[in-house]
C-alpha cells in the first residue's frame, strides 16, 4: 500500500458483489470503495495509524516526523502522548520516556524486549500481542519481582507461543533471549503462569 495522502488499495470483501475483491481506500474523502461495482462500502473512514507530518517547510518534501503514537490499550494512559523528536539520534527516546509513568515505562521496555526476541525467532504478531498481555499481567501481579526482565519476556513468549499452538523449545528461546539461561526461563515461566492465575 503506497500512501501519499490519496488512495490505497487492498484485498477485501464486497457485500454487493458477494466476493473477495480489491477495495480502495480514498483518504481524501474517507471512503472505502469496491473496485468491481463501485459501491461505497464505508464512508467517513477514520485512519487510526500514526500520523506523519513534514514540519521543515511548506514544499511537502519527503521529510516526515512522527506526530503521535498509536494508542496502546495495554498501557494505563493508552500511550496517548505527543513527542517531537530531535535530530540527535538516541536522545529522543529518553526525553519521550520522561512523560510516561513508571509502570508504563517498565511495560514499554518489556514490550521492546518481547519484540526483539520475537523478531529473532520469527514469531507472528498474535503471539507477540499475547506475550505482551502476559507480561502486563505478570507485572501487575508482581509475580516476577527481582528477576531479569529479559528472562521474564522470554518466558512470556514461550507461554504465548505454546497457547497459539506454535511452541518453541527451551534452546530456541534461550538462544534468542539476550543470554537467558534455560533455568531462568523455566523459573520465570512458572512465575508468569502463577501471576496470570493459570496453569502451564
Amino acid at each position: 500500500m503506497a500512501r501519499n495522502g490519496e488512495i490505497d488499495d487492498y484485498g477485501g470483501y464486497c457485500k454487493d458483489c458477494k466476493a473477495n475483491t480489491y477495495i480502495v481506500l480514498d483518504h481524501s474523502n474517507g471512503d472505502t470503495i469496491c473496485t468491481d461495482c463501485g459501491l461505497v462500502l464505508e464512508s467517513y473512514y477514520i485512519d487510526e495509524t500514526t500520523e506523519w507530518r513534514a514540519f521543515n517547510d511548506d514544499n511537502n518534501d519527503k521529510d516526515p516526523n512522527r506526530v503521535g503514537y498509536n494508542a496502546n490499550p495495554l498501557l494505563s494512559q493508552g500511550n496517548l502522548t505527543t513527542s517531537i523528536s530531535n535530530n540527535k539520534g538516541d536522545h529522543a527516546i529518553p526525553k519521550w520516556l520522561d512523560g510516561v509513568s513508571n509502570s508504563d515505562r517498565v511495560l514499554l521496555q518489556g514490550f521492546d524486549i518481547i519484540e526483539i526476541i520475537a523478531c529473532r525467532l520469527g514469531l507472528v504478531q498474535p503471539i507477540k500481542n499475547r506475550a505482551k498481555e502476559i507480561f502486563k499481567k505478570t507485572e501487575e501481579q508482581k509475580a516476577c519481582i527481582m528477576r531479569k526482565r529479559d528472562s521474564i519476556c522470554a518466558a512470556c513468549l514461550s507461554i504465548s507461543s505454546g497457547e497459539n499452538k506454535l511452541p518453541r523449545t527451551l534452546k530456541e528461546i534461550s538462544s534468542a533471549g539476550y543470554g537467558v539461561t534455560r533455568k531462568e526461563k523455566s523459573w520465570n515461566e512458572k512465575s508468569c503462569c502463577q501471576g496470570c492465575a493459570r496453569s502451564c
